[in-house]
């Protein structure tokens, strides 16, 4: 439960697109805009911060009082041989059935994302000047994107450098 309440606090993206807009803010998303203020306000973001670790200390001290009162043991054995099952005749549309289920819901997609990145106006297969490389053009001329991937590379290679260092 603390671990839950934890993950729940830092994902907050879904609040943070639709709820700082509107002036909705939760627990979260309040401390990350305080600190993102200009100037930061750390003051109430560090009170907002404490109070939220005085109630996780709480709930540590809860669950070390509530499992010290309990004994837990480990339940060991041998490891159990995986068997196969034999589909027999079931195999071949099995087979098929998974295929076509890989290719709709994974393949199908694929290709469809692929294809609307060259289209003008995405669903509209058979007008005419309905592909383009526009868009391809305007993103791999565009400085912003450039930078970021050359970030994103120098800190990839950065981190791989320095891992292997230590």
């Amino acid at each position: 439960f603390t671990l839950g309440t934890i993950r729940s606090l830092e994902a907050f993206e879904v609040e943070i697109m639709l709820g700082i807009p509107v002036g909705f803010y939760v627990y979260s998303t309040m401390i990350y805009d305080l600190v993102r203020w200009e100037p930061p306000r750390y003051p109430p973001a560090m009170a907002l911060g404490t109070v939220f670790l005085l109630v996780l200390i709480g709930m540590v001290v809860f669950q070390i009082w509530y499992v010290g009162r309990r004994q837990y043991r480990t339940v060991g054995g041998q490891g159990h041989r995986v068997a196969f099952t034999s589909l027999g005749r079931w195999k071949w549309p099995a087979f098929a059935f998974l295929s076509a289920f890989v290719f709709v819901f994974t393949i199908l997609p694929i290709v469809f994302l692929i294809l609307s990145s060259f289209m003008t106006l995405f669903g509209f297969f058979g007008l005419e000047n309905t592909w383009t490389l526009l868009h391809w053009h305007k993103v791999l001329t565009d400085p912003i994107f450039i930078r970021s991937v050359l970030n994103t590379l120098w800190l990839v290679l950065g981190s791989v450098t320095g891992i292997l260092v230590l």
